[in-house]
């Protein structure tokens, strides 16, 4: 077992174990970002349009990501013309970027290239969000509302309004700040947000914190499987040859088992989130039946554009859809428009 595997077994446990070997780091961490926090806001300047962040206070995946598109193609459906900014995790280059359809994601990252695939918003890229912001507007002036991924800690960005998602099956793990736990903040921060979203996809019970609290339960939807090559679409369960099943996100399990759910037990390989998959890694699988996730999909389109010949005739990505409550969407949709109107 790895050091990175150990780590994340014991946070994942209700005791931290050994991890508590870590805890006067914990406290660094926690006056490290309290300072942060208070520092920075204090000479924070508003954008002209309404800011909305969307992010977590765990490490790793709660499904921002489709959440995100979801919500941007509610607020074009209303008229809106939604931006977004993101730090573009795992990318090579630490430049301003503003996506479009030459991006790549060594420059962009794959998440932002997986939004505008999605939904053609503008989008900027930068570690310093605020800064990303105010080049967003220069770029996309028609842009009217600003949505932040996974900027909850991101207090350079003056925000105002904030969406916090919690994965209702891993819920805090040992509820503790990193590296003694996989919380960034403390779950008392939750109770500042404007929306609470519970991700119930794969959750057997309600996260005990949640029992009295106000919140919005939000679900994957598996869809169609989409071919990388053609761009052709099939249903899931029309495959019937072996299958090898690949993921490079922050938690597999829950991929792995809705494919295993529905052709049966699969061969399943997992990669670190935001994997960079390279020629040597794609060949390993050509002309093999493959399904993947839309964000390892965005990676390995452009491997597949320099190596033609790799097969990956037999290549499918699974489209996912988040589906949010109406009430929420209604929700935000009314908050945005108070504020413009304001």
């Amino acid at each position: 077992m790895g050091v990175k595997n150990f780590i994340q077994k014991h946070w994942y446990r209700s005791h931290p174990g050994p991890l508590w070997l870590l805890y006067p780091l914990e406290l660094l961490f926690l006056v490290a970002s309290w300072c942060k926090k208070n520092t920075t806001r204090k000479s924070l300047k508003p954008l002209p349009v309404p800011v909305l962040v969307v992010g977590n206070i765990n490490v790793g995946g709660t499904g921002k990501t489709p959440t995100l598109i979801s919500l941007i193609n509610f607020l074009q459906s209303k008229g809106l013309n939604p931006g977004v900014v993101s730090r573009g995790y795992g990318r090579v280059s630490d430049e301003l970027i503003f996506v479009d359809e030459s991006s790549l994601s060594k420059d962009a990252g794959d998440e932002p290239l997986l939004i505008y695939e999605s939904c053609l918003c503008p989008i900027a890229v930068h570690k310093n969000r605020r800064l990303a912001a105010e080049f967003l507007l220069e770029q996309a002036p028609e842009c009217n509302v600003v949505l932040a991924d996974d900027g909850l800690q991101h207090y350079r960005l003056e925000r105002d309004f904030e969406l916090a998602l919690v994965d209702g099956a891993r819920e805090f793990g040992n509820r503790h700040l990193l590296p003694v736990g996989p919380l960034r903040e403390k779950v008392t921060r939750l109770k500042s947000v404007d929306w609470l979203l519970l991700n119930v996809t794969q959750a057997k019970n309600l996260p005990r914190e949640f029992v009295q609290s106000d919140f919005f339960e939000i679900q994957l939807e598996m869809g169609n499987l989409r071919n990388l090559s053609t761009g052709n679409q099939c249903s899931i369960d029309s495959l019937n040859s072996e299958i090898t099943v690949l993921a490079g996100i922050a938690n597999p399990q829950g991929f792995f088992s809705y494919v295993n759910g529905v052709l049966g037990p699969c061969h399943c390989e997992s990669r670190p989130d935001h994997h960079a998959w390279t020629e040597s890694d794609l060949l390993e699988f050509s002309g093999e039946t493959i399904i993947t996730t839309t964000k390892d999909a965005v990676k390995m389109k452009e491997v597949l554009a320099l190596n033609p010949g790799i097969d990956a005739s037999a290549w499918w990505r699974l489209d996912v859809d988040m589906v949010l409550p109406d009430k929420l969407k209604e929700d935000i949709y009314l908050a945005l428009m108070n504020w413009s109107n304001a």
